[in-house]
């Protein structure tokens, strides 16, 4: 045991030394690289930002300079004194001569000249009055009409407004840079004020800045240490940023916005101006970062490299016997140490036969999880060949004896353990029929899924589920429910007979409960059918709309018998159950916010949506429009029942005059338009005049099957002024032009 203890620690001393002294040196050339590679970084940046900044403060320098030459070069233009000014209404003319001045520094948004103690100010385009101007043109956040009037009229040097925002007229807000220069410059006694308008980033030409400057920031300081002009974002002007940065060194790495940020700036002598630069810290890193995991790469994989030769050197020097005992010990795991390489061997032997009898007792006591997943297997198509059946069904301990498959399913059923066990014993008993069946468990908790195999034909299957339906019926007393889908003899169709007698169980929808449906008996065609009730839903959704219970519960009934009477599919059939639901909410809704001030218990869509038959859906609907009605019949005043009854007859009874209008109708009514429209729309859920396209094209249909008037004829007798617009709207109503409405119901 010593020995091998000793070889042991031998071998594994080997493979740590070894590692060892492959990682230490890469370790140590990865952090020294990476060190010198961040030094060169901040050096460059360093460097960068200063060469940044000076080109920054003799650009602001510059147009500073511009500005007062160009206030230097008005005020000695002798065409635009008070004087010359002042001569005749001419003035506005004269003004736009600064336009020159303008054009020549495009980095000036705009200009303007005030002659103290006026009421305009001119400009290139054209001239102002100063209330106009300071409360309309570009209205200052912080800049009044009197304040603005007083410095004007009385500053004596140069003036600077910070960066802020300015309102214009087209309602955009752009923050500006003000900058006065009294005119003649250095005079004691002005005449004027030369007012300039520079965008923020026009100041600084923030635009031709690098992009490593979108996240961070450039601020420009004046003499008394306001913040004059910035590219950052508002969250990053504060109040007391000058102090903030000046307590750093020209170039250090700071702490601000929550973030970390190269920090360079310098003073101007010139202007007495700061400029300052933030760039944020990781974006700068972002090379070296990028640098230092390819680099982090190259070193994993040398290291990998490495480890693996080291590994497969030492093992290879290594007594081939301890292979063999090291396989042996990673199969028995934790536990006491074999005495040597050979007891390892043999205690594996000895564990792998105890696993082998532990193994056989599991299978034995989980032989129904192995049923089931049989049977799961079946449906998923994973079987298919008869003898990877037979394998299978081995260890499952069940035998398929026919060569047909088929899949049913049952609702209608409760899954407690009684229910259960009746289930059991009435599916033992019909198994002596020459159809054996196999229950799979948690697939659907509301049905009970089988898999059949037999040998019977067609007409012997429908009679063997006829009769098994009774004996269930019997046994439960309750509306059974059986779908069946088409039997297989390929055993990779089993699960295609799962999805037809989901298909056909779904489909008491139409056929309704307590059958049994077979998917063959199911139409193909996925289509709506012939039939599509659209007129009848129109006529549910008026009756609704009208109230009276009896036709609504006639008309839903209706719907219902033409559902289950039609070849109509089921998804055609839900469409028309959700249109029914979907009538009703809308109603109730309407209802609801024309009377918002009287309760009444209004339908739940979720308990309407509880259905599985239509005559479930039909007994839902009517229970709830019966409701909807009477809470209608008593929230409404007999004085509208005679308005609409009016309306209603007032409009079959003109409907055929080219000339009816709503307006026509108010006012033989004596009543307002406006007022009927909307009482209309309210009640009817239609306009008018859609309701009257209604009636004219009823009428319309009924002429056009008596084969008797032309279609030009019908056009000048039910109202419209001509064919082509009446066909148009013919089409749109019914989906069919009057002339195939005539052919179809020729035939």
């Amino acid at each position: 045991m010593r020995a091998k203890l000793k070889q042991t620690s031998i071998y594994y001393k080997y493979m740590v030394s070894s590692a060892i002294l492959l990682v230490f040196p890469l370790m140590l050339l990865g952090y020294s690289g990476y060190n010198q590679l961040v030094g060169m970084i901040n050096r460059t940046v360093e460097q960068s930002n200063r060469e940044m900044l000076e080109q920054i403060g003799r650009g602001a320098n510059d147009k500073l300079i511009a500005m007062n030459k160009i206030a230097g070069r008005i005020a000695s233009n002798p065409e635009l004194t008070p004087y010359a000014l002042g001569q005749s209404l001419y003035n506005g003319y004269q003004a736009k001569r600064l336009l020159e001045y303008k054009m020549t520094d495009d980095f000036i948004h705009e200009l303007f000249l005030y002659i103290r103690g006026d009421e305009v100010l001119y400009s290139p385009l054209s001239t102002y009055q100063l209330p106009l101007y300071i409360n309309d043109i570009y209205r200052y956040s912080d800049w009044n009409e009197e304040r603005f009037r007083r410095d004007l009229n009385t500053s004596s040097s140069p003036a600077l407004r910070p960066a802020e925002p300015v309102k214009m007229s087209s309602q955009n807000e752009i923050r500006f840079v003000t900058y006065m220069v009294p005119i003649p410059v250095g005079s004691q006694n002005p005449y004027g004020t030369v007012l300039f308008l520079i965008k923020e980033d026009a100041l600084l030409n923030t635009a031709g800045l690098p992009s490593m400057l979108a996240k961070g920031a450039v601020y420009a300081f004046d003499e008394r240490h306001r913040l004059v002009s910035s590219s950052a974002a508002e969250s990053m002007r504060l109040d007391d940023l000058y102090e903030q940065i000046t307590a750093h060194p020209n170039f250090s790495i700071v702490s601000l916005f929550e973030s970390d940020y190269y920090l360079s700036y310098t003073h101007s002598d010139q202007s007495g101006w700061t400029f300052a630069t933030l760039l944020p810290v990781a974006d700068v890193m972002n090379p070296v970062t990028e640098a230092a995991v390819r680099w982090g790469e190259s070193i994993l994989l040398i290291f990998l490299l490495g480890g693996a030769i080291t590994y497969f050197v030492v093992r290879y020097n290594y007594n081939p016997i301890r292979r063999l005992a090291k396989t042996a010990e990673a199969y028995l795991g934790r536990g006491p140490r074999p005495k040597n390489e050979l007891d390892a061997v043999q205690k594996l032997i000895s564990s792998m036969a105890e696993s082998n009898r532990q193994l056989g007792q599991t299978m034995e006591q989980n032989r129904e999880a192995i049923r089931q997943h049989l049977l799961l297997s079946l449906l998923k198509g994973e079987i298919e060949t008869p003898e990877k059946l037979a394998e299978r069904c081995a260890d499952a301990g069940i035998r398929f004896e026919y060569g047909e498959f088929l899949v049913f399913m049952l609702d209608g059923i409760d899954h407690d353990e009684q229910a259960l066990g009746k289930l059991a014993e009435q599916m033992q008993g019909a198994g002596e029929e020459r159809i054996h069946t196999f229950r799979k468990e948690g697939l659907e908790q509301s049905r009970h899924i089988y898999i059949a195999c037999t040998d019977c034909t067609g007409d012997e299957l429908t009679g063997w589920f006829e009769r098994l339906h009774q004996r269930l019926r019997e046994t439960f007393a309750s509306r059974l429910t059986i779908g069946v889908g088409r039997s297989y003899a390929d055993l990779t169709f089993v699960g295609r007979s799962f999805i037809e007698a989901s298909t056909a169980i779904d489909y008491k929808l139409i056929r309704g409960s307590n059958k049994v449906i077979h998917f063959g008996d199911i139409p193909y065609d996925q289509s709506f059918g012939d039939w599509f009730p659209r007129q009848e839903l129109e006529q549910f959704n008026l009756l609704l709309r009208q109230g009276g219970s009896d036709k609504i519960a006639s008309a839903v009934q209706g719907i219902a018998d033409k559902i289950k009477q039609s070849e109509m599919t089921l998804f055609a059939a839900r469409c028309v159950c959700y249109d029914i639901i979907n009538t009703v909410m809308d109603t109730a809704y309407a209802f609801r916010e024309q009377f918002p001030e009287r309760p009444a218990r209004f339908p739940d869509v979720l308990t309407l949506m509880q259905f599985d038959t239509v005559e479930e859906l039909a007994e839902l609907i009517t229970e709830a429009c019966v409701e909807l009605a009477l809470a209608k019949e008593q929230n409404e005043s007999p004085e509208e029942d005679r308005l609409m009854a009016s309306l209603i007859g007032y409009m079959k009874t003109h409907y055929n005059g080219s000339d009816f209008s709503v307006q026509k109708m108010a006012d033989d009514l004596s009543l307002s338009m406006s007022y009927i429209s909307r009482y209309f729309k309210e009640r009817t859920g239609r306009t008018i005049t859609d309701y009257l396209n209604h009636i004219r094209i009823e009428a319309a249909k009924e002429m056009l099957k008596e084969e008797v008037f032309s279609i030009k004829e019908i056009v000048q007798q039910v109202g419209y002024y001509d064919d082509s617009s009446f066909i148009r709207k013919f089409k749109a109503l019914v989906g069919m032009t009057p002339g195939e409405y005539r052919k179809l119901h020729k035939t």
